[in-house]
């Protein structure tokens, strides 16, 4: 027991010592102002993390408004798309349907032409019985007077191998004398057959080519539809 308080006197003794010495003070002063100091940067730290996060998650609201009002935007721009394309194909479908009613139209307007060019080059006393399309060739079966009927044909002949329609490859396969009475020379008439290639180059006409074959009212047809731009 006498010890325990030896060693308290001890204690005491010694820390009298300091504050008389001041060391006590300084001590205790010296930690305060460290805790202030640190207390001062530690709030200085928090502030500016604060500053930084309170920033942070204001531009983070901003952009979410603004993916907000970018969605709806984008929303309406997939749609506007969505219904230009629907009209652009649209379009092209009726585009596509004009094209080809177009095609049909020249097509007619070309057979119309084909036979107006026939009768134009047939020679007035040959009388066609048959014509035959065949692949790419064109086949004339017809009749004329034996009275200069050989030359008839062969006028034929040529004037088929300088139409726009046809190539050079003309053929006459077959020429026979048909006597309908023996006795009646005037009745002696010469059956042929003549073999024209068509022309594969010629894909439509113009108007200009429609015009010199005296086609005027498909002239017209094929300037209305080249005004359109249906232009095959």
């Amino acid at each position: 027991m006498q010890n325990k308080n030896n060693n308290f006197n001890r204690i005491d003794l010694l820390k009298n010592r300091r504050e008389q010495g001041g060391i006590e003070t300084n001590f205790f002063a010296r930690k305060r102002e460290l805790i202030a100091k640190g207390s001062y940067i530690g709030g200085i730290i928090m502030s500016i993390v604060l500053l930084i996060t309170g920033a942070l998650y204001s531009r983070k609201i901003g952009y979410e408004n603004q993916k907000k009002e970018i969605s709806a935007f984008v929303v309406e721009y997939n749609n506007l798309q969505n219904e230009l394309n629907d009209k652009s194909s649209q379009m092209k479908k009726i585009a596509s349907f004009n094209k080809k009613l177009a095609s049909n139209i020249r097509k007619i307007i070309s057979s119309s032409a084909f036979l107006t060019e026939i009768s134009n080059i047939i020679p007035t006393n040959i009388e066609l019985s048959l014509l035959t399309i065949q692949s790419n060739f064109v086949e004339f079966k017809g009749s004329v007077k034996e009275q200069n009927g050989l030359e008839l044909v062969n006028l034929f002949a040529l004037n088929i191998s300088d139409s726009i329609f046809f190539d050079n490859e003309v053929f006459i396969q077959n020429i026979e004398r048909n006597n309908t009475s023996i006795s009646s020379e005037e009745s002696a008439e010469l059956k042929f057959t003549i073999r024209a290639s068509v022309n594969s180059e010629l894909q439509t006409l113009d108007s200009e080519t429609l015009i010199r074959l005296g086609s005027l009212g498909n002239a017209n047809r094929v300037e209305y539809l080249d005004k359109l731009g249906l232009t095959i």
